[in-house]
């Protein structure tokens, strides 16, 4: 899978406007996904991204009565790699492309679990690009010896010019149990073990990208307790070593902030507003920036202000439900265990469920 856009350097306009219809431009960013090999199956992802949750959903089927992510995935052929035709096409047009390129980013799947990923690093090696910024997102779950193998190849390709910078990029939504129940695969433990053997054996900085979301909401204050420690441990007079962005879930819908009821959830917000509030200082680069404040700030407002139409809050509810009753048969989980603040709101779904059902067979016994 490839995504690419343009970044506007001097020269490429022109390049542009003085070229015919069919004259081919190069693009300047490209993110692009080798494989769907990936050891976690996320509940929001997709087996198209995961062959771990693609196992899972050829073994056990879509999950039935859903409305929203049932996860019908029939259509959908993995490739091996090594006979994936776009792969090779990939190759070929990488040097190319290589000239243009000022941004490549590869995601997955998990990108250290790909061969193309470390053929590349042999490639920039052997053949350097250094105009070219690398990043990755990686989940951080693997072995030890993965980590070990980036930080290595990242030391060289950067250090020696080979490429321009290299940027990491991990994703974590929230903290403690709750944060392995919303990832599954996640053993937090390792995670945070390799977490720290990139940033010492590298010495660059790491982003989190914390995909806010229903499960997010009650514990996300502990991740933010996670993210000072770290940044003790790991300071930097004049920079973040450990940074976040908070961009919201909109889909899949039983996800979505927004089928929580406002009243009882949006304390949750308001506390962690003010705990991001209460250690912010521009200056310290072990505390909070005015930014990351004023990034949690648009989440808060956006959970506070916008409000879904009464159908569609029902559907996400009744999908929650259904969705996530069975998910924990099919991984052996507790949703109640794990999230018992949420009790109220889950007897609630359970209740949209139940009338819904009923309607549903009434409606076939009518026929």
């Amino acid at each position: 899978m490839i995504r690419n856009s343009s970044i506007y350097t001097p020269g490429r306009l022109e390049e542009i406007t003085e070229n015919g219809w069919n004259h081919n431009i190069n693009p300047e960013y490209v993110e692009i996904a080798f494989s769907n090999e990936c050891n976690f199956k996320c509940g929001y992802c997709h087996p198209m991204a995961s062959s771990s949750y693609h196992s899972e959903v050829k073994k056990h089927g879509p999950v039935p009565g859903i409305r929203n992510h049932s996860l019908d995935v029939d259509w959908f052929k993995p490739m091996e790699e090594d006979d994936n035709p776009y792969i090779k096409a990939w190759w070929e047009w990488w040097p190319e492309l290589s000239k243009t390129l000022n941004i490549l980013r590869i995601t997955g799947g998990e990108p250290l679990l790909h061969k193309s990923t470390w053929k590349l690093f042999d490639m920039l090696k052997s053949d350097p690009r250094p105009h070219i910024e690398l990043n990755i997102n990686s989940n951080l779950g693997m072995k030890p010896r993965f980590v070990e193998k980036l930080v290595d190849n990242v030391n060289e390709l950067v250090t020696e010019d080979k490429i321009k910078k290299f940027k990491m990029y991990t994703s974590i939504d929230t903290w403690g149990a709750r944060a392995e129940y919303l990832r599954t695969g996640l053993e937090l433990g390792l995670w945070e073990e390799n977490l720290k053997r990139y940033l010492s054996g590298t010495g660059a900085h790491v982003t989190f990208m914390c995909t806010f979301n229903i499960l997010s909401v009650t514990s996300f204050t502990d991740l933010l307790e996670k993210i000072l420690e770290l940044r003790q441990e790991f300071y930097d007079p004049v920079r973040h070593r450990v940074r976040f962005d908070t961009p919201y879930l909109k889909e899949p819908l039983q996800y979505d902030m927004h089928i929580l009821p406002k009243e009882e959830f949006l304390p949750y917000f308001d506390k962690t507003l003010q705990f991001i509030k209460d250690n912010c200082d521009d200056n310290d680069m072990t505390k909070f920036s005015d930014l990351e404040y004023e990034r949690f700030r648009r989440v808060r407002d956006y959970f506070a202000n916008v409000k879904y139409d009464e159908n569609k809050v029902k559907e996400g509810r009744i999908d929650f439900y259904k969705w996530f009753t069975e998910y924990d048969k099919r991984r052996n989980a507790n949703f109640l265990e794990t999230f018992p603040e949420m009790e109220n709101f889950w007897n609630l779904c359970k209740s949209l469920s139940e009338e819904d059902e009923a309607h549903i067979i009434q409606a076939k016994n009518i026929d």
